[in-house]
């Protein structure tokens, strides 16, 4: 199994993303259930399922940019975050803004998925990129 994931770093991307925020969501819920605040506020599922997405977008085009345009990755790496900002200011902010302030739980909500997900992207460019075999 694990032959079979070094042989694909796209698959094992998703899938260290996927149990990583999968862990973090679940973290996060039981944290608002313990301070009993409501545990879907702030669009916490699509925060989730949104940093999801775009981490793995991101990934992949970079993955497939690596031997073409080495010397440009961290432009299209910057272009990125801007991308995951600009979803951040259309679907969100909007809604935590309404009451005229965005509360720690709506910060959070989005907040904590965007920073897993760019740590991790992070952490695994970094070990492809080093790769001398890829």
């Amino acid at each position: 199994m694990m032959t079979y994931l070094r042989n694909r770093p796209i698959t094992m991307f998703v899938l260290i993303l996927l149990v990583s925020l999968g862990i973090t969501f679940a973290v996060h819920l039981l944290i608002l259930s313990n301070l009993n605040m409501p545990l879907f506020d702030g669009k916490v599922t699509l925060a989730y399922t949104l940093n999801f997405l775009l981490a793995c977008l991101t990934y992949i085009f970079l993955f497939k940019q690596r031997k073409k345009n080495t010397d440009m990755l961290g432009y299209y790496f910057m272009g990125a975050s801007f991308v995951k900002f600009a979803v951040y200011f259309i679907f969100f902010h909007p809604s935590y803004k309404v009451d005229g302030l965005t509360s720690s739980v709506e910060f959070a909500a989005f907040f904590t998925p965007y920073g897993v997900s760019l740590i991790l992207e992070t952490l695994l460019l970094i070990v492809l990129l080093n790769k001398k075999t890829t």
